[in-house]
């Protein structure tokens, strides 16, 4: 923990700039992906004879940006008029792009179903304070309870398909954790953020670890912390002071979720998580370079398409939304356009595999596509590129 704090040897600043994103980002339902374009490489193989015929489960848990309208359902956020389909964007979301790939792909819908858990504003870690205000919002302990619920009474059918489970959540704890030192005047310290990644990332690793005791599931992938600092709520002052925090969230989460992978690796035989695989998909570094990879670009990187005067969890009437949200990176000054999840879950993602004998070890640039496909044909190599 000390190496953690040491790290982030900058709370001085934030003690009194930091509280500025807090107060603006607090009350905005965050999140956002992106990826890093990846270099020109050999196509993956086609999926093995033995994986033809097969059936796939894609579950997921997150926030925002993972959200299918699952918020709108229980709270009738957010608004109809200006966001598509519940989803926290002006069109499909990488969770139904994704899919849709791999469908088509398969050659069929039936081949790949989806179980989508994930609800806007929902944390790692259990917050009393969005519990109160949007009761309706499930944290990941509870989106994971969903899921093995589900399983167990047979809502959700996992016998004789391959589940593959996405986690992508975190970055409503620091937003949460920041909105509570300002609502009481606080003064944030070094040990009280390192303190407040650590809980995180156990919160994730917890999450991950119940998720792999559900019957049925084979693989589970830890997306990166979304990353804030390229929010237009965070100003370009503190950027980087946030791009650290993201950093050394990112380190621990993949440390400790190699840890997971080798206590899953090591399990005996029909022991709950036996064998279940961790991928962790890097972590936000690359997210940095990624929005200005996107083709066409962008022309509108920082400016969003509109803004929110209060919080997409929030309907404010007479907000006035850009006629060419296409061009923007951000639709709304949190989340970002259809555009960008197209590109997200289709063009970019960097992937690392945590050493063990039971994980395939994959390295360096891939889709998640390719991740998807390299686990379901069981294809193994030293590294796709």
């Amino acid at each position: 923990m000390m190496t953690l704090i040491m790290r982030i040897g900058i709370f001085t600043v934030l003690a009194t700039t930091l509280l500025v994103v807090a107060a603006e980002a607090a009350r905005r339902s965050p999140s956002f992906p992106p990826p890093r374009r990846p270099p020109p490489r050999s196509p993956l193989p086609s999926p093995t004879p033995k994986s033809v015929g097969k059936k796939y489960t894609l579950v997921f848990f997150g926030d925002s940006l993972t959200d299918p309208g699952n918020v709108f359902a229980a709270g009738g956020v957010p608004d109809p008029k200006i966001y598509y389909k519940g989803r926290f964007s002006n069109g499909p979301i990488w969770t139904d792009l994704l899919a849709k790939t791999l469908q088509a792909t398969a050659g069929s819908k039936s081949a790949v179903q989806v179980r989508n858990y994930a609800y806007g504003a929902a944390t790692a870690c259990s917050f009393p304070a969005i519990q109160a205000t949007f009761p309706f919002v499930k944290d990941l302990t509870a989106q994971v309870s969903a899921f093995a619920a589900d399983v167990k009474s047979g809502k959700a059918r996992l016998t004789g398909t391959k589940a593959l489970v996405f986690q992508y959540i975190g970055v409503d704890d620091f937003l949460s954790f920041f909105h509570d030192i300002l609502a009481t005047n606080s003064t944030p310290t070094a040990e009280a953020i390192g303190q407040m990644i650590q809980n995180t990332v156990a919160c994730r690793v917890a999450g991950a670890a119940a998720a792999a005791a559900v019957k049925g599931v084979t693989d589970i992938v830890i997306l990166p912390l979304a990353p804030l600092h390229l929010s237009s709520v965070v100003p370009a002052a503190l950027k980087q002071t946030v791009l650290d925090i993201e950093s050394v969230s990112g380190q621990a989460t993949l440390a400790a979720m190699a840890n997971l992978n080798n206590t899953l690796a090591a399990a005996p035989v029909n022991s709950p998580g036996a064998g279940v695989r961790i991928w962790v998909l890097g972590d936000t570094r690359w997210v940095t370079n990624g929005v200005g990879k996107v083709d066409p670009p962008f022309t509108h990187i920082e400016d969003p398409c509109f803004v929110q005067p209060v919080s997409s969890m929030v309907i404010t009437p007479g907000i006035k939304v850009c006629t060419d949200p296409e061009n923007y990176f951000f639709y709304d000054d949190v989340h970002p356009t259809t555009r960008f999840h197209y590109w997200f879950a289709n063009k970019g993602c960097n992937s690392t595999a945590p050493e063990s004998a039971a994980a395939v070890n994959v390295r360096h640039h891939m889709t998640f596509y390719d991740v998807a496909w390299v686990i379901w044909s069981n294809y193994r190599a030293d590294h796709c590129e």
